[in-house]
């Protein structure tokens, strides 16, 4: 649209939120995107929306590096994720203000809203200040009361993490429960604050989350040092081997996050258990890191704690 003389000052607000929401950028963090092609887009918005970069108080659910700062689009994104398909997901009909509520047809009518008023909105310095530009402040409002509440008591669920074991100087961490509103997102958090808190190297929490008929492990972690991807991959490739079902067994990821989900066959302790089962091979292999053989070499890549840190 740029290039073709058509982008608008919406274009790029719409735009910034897309590449924050996607983590493709952390303003507060200084990461302006890593691909060429992201960087100058970032500079541009910069000039556009300088007060969306500026840093504040208060983190939001995107700031898992550190809790202690942001940046105005930080907020602004989480915003709407907490009233768009991220939050509203699991959306607040115990709200009485809410029960009306359209979600779609709120999020098409906060985005409409914001037409002719771009001055205003690169002026803004709070998301008070840009509930106040759209359709319907007071449910935006509401929603995002709903959603913070939410987060709250779902982050004090998280007290019973406990800690599993160490790989390659990254601790293991556990929490197991039926599902809950905001996973994995709460979970992000909770592990880079306890890796925090505790002095840690690095972390990665396993949530093992019990559903209906099935078993979702979802995986967060503070460094590369564990390939996450890898290890839901392979767990993923152990319950097809025995169960089979490879359209239901599923799983996979990148460094630093990943999914595996069961078929409905497979009992939820034998999914633990295969999964904790896993877990202590690779503490085996890293244990015996100094006496590594070319075939424990090859294990380790497999299994994705192939750099030392030592």
């Amino acid at each position: 649209a740029t290039i073709m003389g058509k982008a608008t000052t919406l274009d790029d607000f719409d735009a910034a939120v897309g590449l924050k929401a996607d983590w493709t950028i952390d303003p507060t963090s200084g990461n302006d995107g890593a691909e060429d092609y992201i960087k100058p887009f970032t500079d541009h918005l910069k000039n556009v929306f300088p007060n969306f970069f500026e840093r504040a108080d208060g983190a939001t659910l995107f700031d898992v590096t550190q809790r202690d700062e942001s940046v105005l689009l930080s907020k602004i994104t989480e915003l709407y994720f907490a009233v768009t398909g991220g939050g509203f997901q699991y959306f607040y009909p115990e709200n009485p203000e809410l029960a009306d509520v359209d979600q779609p047809m709120l999020a098409f009518e906060t985005s409409n809203s914001l037409a002719g008023k771009e001055n205003e909105l690169k002026k803004i310095t709070s998301v008070a200040g840009f509930i106040s530009l759209c359709a319907a402040p007071e449910k935006l409002e509401a929603a995002y009361s709903e959603f913070r509440a939410a987060w709250d008591r779902v982050a004090g669920v998280f007290q019973t993490t406990s800690e599993l074991d160490e790989i390659n100087k990254t601790t293991i961490y556990i929490f197991s429960s039926k599902k809950l509103p905001l996973l994995p997102l709460v979970g992000s958090v909770v592990c880079c604050e306890k890796v925090e808190q505790e002095n840690k190297q690095a972390g990665i929490l396993i949530m093992v989350i019990e559903e209906t008929d099935r078993t979702w492990f979802s995986l967060r972690g503070t460094s590369d040092d564990v390939h996450i991807g890898k290890l839901c991959g392979n767990l993923a490739e152990r319950f097809v081997d025995k169960y089979g079902q490879p359209d239901q067994n599923s799983g996979g990821g990148h460094a630093r996050a990943g999914e595996c989900k069961t078929s409905d066959s497979i009992p939820y302790l034998e999914a633990k258990n295969m999964m904790l089962a896993l877990i202590q091979e690779m503490r085996d292999l890293d244990n015996r890191r100094a006496n590594w053989s070319e075939e424990d070499k090859v294990k380790a890549e497999y299994y994705g704690i192939e750099r030392s840190l030592l």
